[in-house]
């Protein structure tokens, strides 16, 4: 479940970056992976870890990306 928040990430939320902005990009990335961690800190099943797994991913991996992008 967490590699397909990746390909969700790279493929939905990279394309939309264009639009938006980098800087508001990552923000709003790393609130989708905050958002995540919350949700599987006080997960009570295990597809409810399993959602909170794919926010964080998909959130996570968007930033380091863009981060990435602005350091070189």
């Amino acid at each position: 479940m967490m590699y397909v928040g990746n390909v969700v990430g790279f493929l939905g939320v990279t394309l939309v970056g264009d639009l938006v902005g980098r800087q508001r990009l990552m923000i709003g990335n790393l609130l989708v992976a905050f958002v995540g961690l919350l949700i599987t800190m006080f997960c009570v099943s295990l597809s409810m870890a399993a959602a909170g797994l794919f926010l964080v991913t998909c959130g996570i991996q968007n930033s380091f990306n863009v981060c990435f992008y602005f350091i070189s």
